[in-house]
C-alpha cells in the first residue's frame, strides 16, 4: 500500500511538470510567437524623429522656394506698376523689381556652380497668385498688393532663416546675405499697408 501511495506521487509529480512544460511552450494570447519590434512608444517617438528629418530643409528645396518667391514678387511688381497711382506703391513695386532681380540672378548663379535646377517659369500656385492679384479691380489693388506683401515677405525671412545652416557654404552665405534686405522689404510692406489703408478709406 506504501509503494502504491508512492508511486501515486510520483506520477502527479511528473505530470505537474510536463503540464508547466506544455504551458510554457503555449503561444501568446495574440497568437503570435514573441517579436523584437519596437514597442508602440518606440515606434512613434522614431516617427517623430523621420517626421522631423523631412522638414529640414535641402538646397533643392531652397533654391525652388526662393526663386519661386522672387519670380512672384518681380511679376507682382511689374503688375503694380501698370495698375497702380499711388506713388509709394509704384516706388515700393520698382524696388520689389530691382531687388528681387538682382537676388534671382544671383541665386541662379550659386545653384548652377552647384549643380542644381533652377525654375525658369512660375508653377501653378504661383502663377495663380499672380493671376489673382491681375484681376484685381483698380480701387482694391493698392490694399490688396500691400497686403500681399506682407505675407509674402514674412515666408521668405523664415526659409532665408533656415537656409543659413545649410550644409551647402555658398547658399547659406547668399541667405544671410539677403536677409536685411527681405527685413527692410517686410518694415517697407508693413508701412505700405498701412497708409494704402488710409488712402482708401478717406
Amino acid at each position: 500500500m506504501k509503494t502504491l501511495r508512492t508511486s501515486t506521487w510520483v506520477l502527479v509529480c511528473a505530470l505537474t511538470a510536463l503540464s508547466g512544460a506544455a504551458l510554457a511552450q503555449q503561444p501568446n494570447p495574440s497568437g503570435h510567437a514573441p517579436s523584437n519590434e519596437p514597442t508602440p512608444d518606440a515606434r512613434d517617438s522614431a516617427a517623430i524623429s523621420t517626421s522631423r528629418m523631412s522638414r529640414q530643409l535641402t538646397a533643392d528645396a531652397f533654391v525652388t522656394k526662393a526663386t519661386q518667391a522672387g519670380m512672384t514678387e518681380v511679376e507682382l511688381g511689374k503688375i503694380a506698376l501698370r495698375k497702380s497711382t499711388n506713388p509709394e506703391i509704384r516706388k515700393f513695386a520698382q524696388r520689389m523689381v530691382d531687388d528681387h532681380s538682382k537676388a534671382g540672378a544671383e541665386l541662379a548663379s550659386i545653384a548652377r556652380s552647384s549643380k542644381l535646377k533652377v525654375p525658369t517659369k512660375l508653377d501653378t500656385a504661383h502663377a495663380e497668385t499672380v493671376q489673382a492679384m491681375h484681376d484685381k479691380s483698380d480701387a482694391d489693388f493698392d490694399v490688396a498688393y500691400a497686403k500681399d506683401m506682407m505675407a509674402d515677405h514674412k515666408q521668405a525671412l523664415a526659409l532665408f532663416q533656415q537656409a543659413q545652416s545649410l550644409p551647402d557654404k555658398q547658399l547659406a552665405e547668399f541667405a544671410t546675405r539677403t536677409l536685411p534686405t527681405l527685413q527692410e522689404h517686410q518694415r517697407m510692406a508693413e508701412s505700405l499697408h498701412s497708409s494704402a489703408r488710409v488712402a482708401t478709406s478717406e
